[in-house]
């Protein structure tokens, strides 16, 4: 690391404070949610998926086989069996759960931070731990997360927050070399296959990963392109599972406005808004 301790101790105790801060942050936020109850919206993922009312090897085989027709997203319903092999239907659990993953993200998310301004910045050790606490702070509160966490079935999303930010953390845990590089760079790529059975918007992250490399040591970027050939791999797959669910369940519109090239225009239009949204 970067720098002297500073009056904060060493980076193991900066992280534990940190951690700490964090947790209460969510609970305090969150635990509102832990006395709702089911949603009508929860009935065909949940209340009625007679899959995950019947804990076993069987059905966990049948969840991660591929349906045409239906969605993909196995890891999400593995974890409501969990769910309801520890207190069946009582709704309490689930948003428990709920809360849990999502804190799992926000800690990931302060690990990943952490380490891409140890990469990308000059800071010394205190001063990165500070604006790292700071930003992810911000992000574990924004009201953008409610219905993420709030909601039990839109659980996918909380899942993939956890798992997202963990493989960037470990790919960042990989780049910093060491006998244990191949070890991180494994864990990278099962936390990322994780999240895209999680949800499939996880398939930008080796863009993600690109990006980083540009930025980081631009030189270098033909030379690792070899480590995210499997997470490209494993995105091709992904997009063509999630375009053929779309295509089959109507989701595939033809281009509003009549062509490519105006619905890319219109997307920047989008964006920005989307941007003022979350401000």
């Amino acid at each position: 690391n970067r720098g002297s301790m500073g009056i904060l101790g060493s980076p193991r105790k900066m992280t534990i404070i940190s951690f700490l801060i964090l947790t209460i942050l969510v609970f305090s936020v969150f635990s509102n949610t832990l006395k709702n109850d089911f949603t009508t919206w929860d009935d065909l993922s949940v209340y009625t998926d007679t899959l995950i009312r019947n804990p076993s090897l069987i059905n966990v085989k049948k969840i991660f086989t591929f349906h045409r027709g239906s969605t993909y997203q196995p890891v999400r319903r593995v974890s409501f069996m969990l769910d309801y092999l520890l207190c069946k239907r009582n709704p309490f659990c689930y948003h428990f759960f709920n809360v849990i993953y999502f804190l799992f993200g926000i800690l990931f998310l302060f690990l990943f931070t952490e380490r891409l301004l140890f990469f990308l910045g000059s800071w010394d050790t205190e001063k990165r731990f500070i604006i790292t606490l700071f930003s992810t702070a911000i992000f574990a509160v924004h009201p953008v997360h409610v219905e993420a966490v709030a909601w039990i079935s839109a659980r996918k999303e909380v899942l993939l927050g956890w798992f997202f930010f963990a493989s960037l953390y470990f790919y960042l845990k990989g780049r910093e070399g060491g006998k244990h590089a191949l070890q991180m760079n494994l864990i990278a790529f099962l936390f990322f296959v994780l999240a895209v059975l999680s949800n499939p918007s996880a398939v930008i992250l080796p863009a993600v990963v690109v990006l980083f490399e540009v930025c980081y040591r631009p030189k270098e970027v033909k030379r690792l392109l070899a480590l995210i050939v499997p997470f490209v791999i494993v995105s091709g797959i992904a997009v063509f599972i999630l375009m053929t669910v779309m295509k089959q369940a109507g989701g595939i519109k033809p281009y509003r406005g009549g062509s490519f090239w105006s619905n890319f225009l219109i997307s920047f239009y989008i964006f920005i808004n989307y941007i003022k949204l979350c401000a």
